[in-house]
């Protein structure tokens, strides 16, 4: 029983920090630095929700495992936080969405990781943004070019039009 038996709690509240160092030591960073490139809205908005999610689980799971290792383990203490934390995580997720909502500016391009030249990528990305701007307002950025032709050009560099066409998505398919 580990409410009766002291080196048991004791050893949970030990589990506990250390579990929670080993998480927030994995996931702080993954959950800071991903990002995601995408032209496809579906895409996006998946991508969006389930990291939404994970962000979520990551919170509830250290702070049950901050509360465990502060006043020790019993289930009741554990059930009461955890509830406490997926509600008050729901409702701050509920006011991003209605700041976003009433936002009316536009989300900024995150740039990838993995991109070679990020200011010439978010300088190609704002003028594809103007340039869809320009030739209609629904009109959609990937109809102007691609977001894989957008990452050949700023990591391949090409410097004059025969090899800009050899980047895949450019010229005729």
């Amino acid at each position: 029983d580990y409410a009766n038996d002291p080196t048991l709690n004791s050893r949970i509240t030990a589990g506990a920090h250390y579990f929670r160092q080993e998480t927030e030591a994995l996931f702080s960073p993954l959950l800071d630095e991903t990002r995601i490139g995408t032209d496809n809205k579906e895409i996006k908005k998946k991508f969006t929700e389930a990291f939404t999610h994970l962000k979520e689980m990551v919170y509830v799971k250290n702070g049950t495992l901050a509360l465990t290792e502060k006043a020790g383990f019993s289930v009741s203490a554990y059930l009461k936080n955890k509830t406490r934390l997926m509600l008050s995580a729901e409702d701050s997720q509920m006011e991003r969405k209605e700041r976003s909502n009433h936002s009316s500016r536009q989300e900024k391009a995150k740039v990838p990781s993995d991109i070679l030249h990020p200011v010439l990528y978010s300088e190609l990305i704002e003028w594809r943004n103007a340039e869809a701007n320009t030739r209609g307002a629904s009109m959609p950025v990937y109809t102007v070019i691609q977001q894989k032709a957008l990452l050949g050009i700023v990591n391949l560099l090409p410097q004059d039009a025969s090899e800009l066409l050899h980047i895949p998505y450019i010229g005729k398919q």
